[in-house]
């Protein structure tokens, strides 16, 4: 059982360690090869309450984000990626 336990703890340490490599890489990336896909939360009781997005993808590092029509101002996001609809 011990060596269970052990084997466990090492492939964890490992996933550990390679997920912060994969997250220094992601923060380095420039992300200039994207993707976006619009989505939309509308037909609620009140159109105030109809909310938008994008989900954003990085093709080259694999990121994921999200960008809020409301809390981020899109018009700095340059998309010259393929906007999926």
């Amino acid at each position: 059982m011990s060596d269970i336990k052990d084997k466990v703890q090492r492939i964890k340490n490992m996933q550990e360690k390679l997920t912060s490599e994969l997250q220094q890489l992601q923060a380095s990336c420039p992300h200039e090869n994207k993707q976006g896909e619009y989505k939309g939360d509308t037909g609620n009781w009140s159109s105030s309450d109809d909310s938008y997005w994008i989900d954003a993808r990085c093709l080259d590092c694999g990121k994921t984000w999200i960008i809020d029509s409301v809390t981020n101002k899109l018009e700095y996001y340059d998309f010259k990626g393929v906007i999926v609809r």
